[in-house]
């Protein structure tokens, strides 16, 4: 561990302390929480660099949280949330949503349970084409490829030149994945594609059999869609093929848009809510925000880890959620939560 990493840690360590989350969750008293999940594994064995990002939590810990959230927030909606954001009401005691992006099996299997457990409300953002498995999502393929493959190292063409990627064990997997994955979100999205074949190739991986080696990868169904919306859950839209917006003319975004709010509504009647792909500010431009006022979404969440202030009002759709994969429920957890992490950074 190097030295940066080093004072990272201690630092958020120190920040998650009973001390500063006290007066953290205090000073956020009035400021809604949304916290961002993509999924919830059951237990914590994990095979090689499979979601060595920690982007599934383990069910024991997501119980924990829930709990540890539903102490120090009211739980509720994620409409309560927005209309809180119009109403510009204060807030006795603070609001915090659950979200989960994407639509993976486990948001069912295992989530849900603990979710019903505790009487607490949450919103499913949905990637309609994973849910119909038309698509895989390219992160989970990438990650999959990689792990799997038999072989020691794959060379992959980059920018016109060949180059080499070591993948004979666990640390050189995840070393390779960093690298392909920041390279892979700054190109367009067809671009991606090809690269996506060519790394399948080289390490003679099939994407087929992904969902049955690994079912945490596997998305929901729409049965199982349907059977959570009569139970407290609800569900927005997260486009068709999750690309960056801002990367497509203005008529893709379109299409990757509407059909996703089309195909939810056909599904369960209504689609009030969006997310995007990705969720940083360079990632949607002008003609998202037109696409979405079009289709009547009011508001739009974003991936900017930041509890809501009065100000985020005047943007509603560029609105803040604090992600939570790879939390423990540690100190990082609670730094996150209390808002402690950001008060940290505005002061610095």
């Amino acid at each position: 561990m190097n030295i940066p990493s080093i004072i990272k840690k201690s630092t958020t360590s120190i920040l998650g302390s009973f001390a500063c989350t006290s007066i953290s969750l205090a000073l956020s008293n009035g400021m809604p929480l949304v916290v961002m999940y993509h999924g919830v594994k059951c237990g914590t064995k994990q095979k090689g660099s499979e979601n060595y990002r920690w982007k599934h939590i383990p069910d024991s810990v997501f119980e924990e949280q829930i709990i540890w959230l539903k102490k120090h927030f009211e739980v509720v909606s994620l409409e309560e949330v927005e209309n809180s954001i119009s109403d510009k009401r204060d807030i006795k005691k603070p609001l915090c949503a659950i979200t989960f992006d994407d639509g993976f099996r486990n948001n069912y299997t295992n989530a849900f349970p603990i979710l019903k457990k505790y009487s607490v409300p949450a919103t499913i953002f949905l990637t309609t084409g994973f849910i119909e498995r038309n698509i895989h999502l390219w992160t989970d393929v990438l990650e999959y490829a990689l792990n799997t493959s038999l072989h020691n190292e794959i060379i992959i063409s980059i920018d016109g030149k060949e180059k080499s990627f070591h993948i004979s064990n666990t640390t050189e997997k995840i070393h390779s994945d960093s690298i392909l994955r920041n390279y892979m979100k700054k190109i367009s999205n067809d671009s991606r594609e090809e690269l996506l074949k060519e790394i399948l190739t080289a390490t003679s991986v099939s994407k087929d059999t992904m969902y049955e080696e690994f079912s945490d990868y596997a998305p929901l169904s729409w049965e199982e869609v349907i059977e959570m919306k009569n139970e407290n859950i609800t569900f927005g839209a997260h486009t068709v093929t999750h690309p960056i917006l801002s990367s497509l003319p203005k008529d893709i975004q379109e299409d990757e848009i509407i059909s996703s709010i089309k195909r939810i509504c056909d599904k369960v009647g209504d689609c009030k809510y969006f997310a995007y792909p990705n969720g940083q500010l360079h990632d949607i431009n002008n003609d998202t925000r037109e696409i979405l006022k079009e289709n009547n979404i009011k508001y739009a969440w974003s991936t900017i880890p930041e509890r809501i202030k009065k100000t985020n009002a005047d943007d509603l759709l560029f609105l803040p959620r604090v992600t939570l994969d790879a939390s423990q429920f540690n100190n990082r957890f609670y730094a996150l939560t209390s808002n402690a992490l950001q008060y940290t950074k505005n002061i610095l």
